[in-house]
């Protein structure tokens, strides 16, 4: 039997757990649905971060919500449109779609 080892908690910091499950459509009962084990009173002191969450913790809004991490922690959806949906494009590794957008970036030199 595999016995886990304990995960440090990450010290408090901005997130947007709430802004994401808002962002894709999820209430909290309908989020809690894909939160195995997860009690409202947990969801809501995550979102509004009275308590710290865990790399487990984590992991399952990702899953939950099909946001990546980096979004989530990083990304307010509601106020970085075009960024969220870059990032949406490319985890979705369309790659024409993705190198359209790259081929449209300017280069470093400044010629393309």
């Amino acid at each position: 039997m595999v016995t886990k080892q304990p995960i440090a908690k990450r010290k408090p910091h901005r997130q947007y757990f709430r802004q994401w499950r808002k962002k894709v459509g999820l209430t909290q009962d309908r989020a809690l649905e894909r939160l195995e084990g997860w009690s409202q009173s947990k969801l809501s002191r995550i979102e509004t971060g009275e308590i710290i969450w865990n790399s487990y913790d984590l992991a399952e809004l990702e899953a939950a919500y099909d946001v990546s991490s980096e979004l989530l922690l990083n990304v307010d959806p509601t106020k970085d449109g075009d960024v969220v949906d870059l990032m949406r494009l490319m985890r979705e590794k369309d790659i024409a779609v993705v190198r359209a957008i790259v081929a449209g970036l300017p280069s470093k030199t400044g010629t393309g």
